[in-house]
């Protein structure tokens, strides 16, 4: 037995203050999204994450579906796929300091100790290719939600990547102005993949000012007038006539399609080759 996305979403422990759903496998293999990204890989980070591979007993890349989440103090992740549990299990407990323990019910597994004086927790559901790993003061009470489904699941879609916040990350209040984001508790941010490039859309939620939208399309203005935005040719997917921004409630949607070229300008930017860019 395989299990879902719908298995995986489920399980995203309560009371997280942020939450990610990935596609691992389906990125990485992807004809042209697959290359960006080997192009923004250095050859350090690529032999790190074969490091990582041979130390936790799967490489991140071929994961077909994972899910992270984070508390103040904490993290939690966890993966569908082909895993070796057996071998995953063992190699956690090579490396785990005294008090460690292991056990098993119903067919899940659960190893806990402390890695580094870190408290740790992984769980493996072999029948459903099912493995979740929490660090920190409380994850093992995060791998133990896990363990019982979500009612208020959040939605998949399939959509290549999502990431939902309660907290609005610094990088976007230094674009952002503060009055807009003054009353925002909730952000949330997915792609999907279209012919094109991906399709992007975010996601804002609070007690927004009457003139949210303008505010928006100000701050994306500003974006396309600065260095990183000319090295990607974001006013390609970012200005007026590109870019939607709507207002309903209590929500702001900003949705634009982001092409191939200026994905592969993102690429060269995070290796620090910033040359002519895609052009305007």
């Amino acid at each position: 037995m395989r299990c879902d996305a719908a298995v995986l979403r489920a399980r995203i422990p309560a009371g997280v203050t942020s939450w990610a759903l990935l596609r691992p496998r389906a990125i990485f293999e992807h004809p042209r999204l697959g290359r960006i990204l080997a192009r923004a890989f250095d050859d350090a980070a690529d032999e790190a994450l074969f490091s990582r591979a041979r130390r936790v007993g799967y490489d991140v890349r071929t994961v077909d579906r994972a899910a992270l989440a984070w508390t103040p103090s904490s993290t939690w992740s966890a993966g569908l796929g082909s895993f070796d549990t057996r071998r995953i299990e063992q190699l956690l407990w090579d490396r785990l300091l005294p008090p460690r323990a292991r056990m098993d019910e119903n067919g899940v597994a659960v190893t806990e100790g402390a890695l580094n004086l870190t408290p740790v927790s992984l769980t493996v559901w072999n029948a459903c290719g099912y493995v979740s790993f929490a660090e920190g003061p409380a994850g093992s009470r995060m791998n133990a939600l896990a363990l019982h489904p979500r009612a208020d699941a959040p939605a998949d879609d399939d959509a290549l990547a999502r990431w939902h916040s309660a907290l609005v990350p610094a990088e976007l209040r230094a674009r952002a102005p503060a009055a807009l984001l003054e009353g925002v508790h909730d952000v949330e941010v997915d792609a999907r993949l279209h012919a094109d490039g991906l399709d992007v859309s975010l996601r804002l939620e609070g007690a927004l000012p009457a003139d949210g939208t303008d505010r928006v399309r100000r701050a994306l203005d500003v974006f396309i007038e600065s260095p990183l935005g000319g090295s990607i040719g974001a006013v390609r997917w970012a200005s007026h006539d590109a870019a939607t921004i709507r207002q309903e409630g209590d929500s702001i949607t900003v949705r634009a399609r982001v092409p191939w070229v200026s994905l592969d300008a993102m690429a060269d930017v995070l290796r620090g080759r910033v040359g002519e860019g895609p052009g305007r």
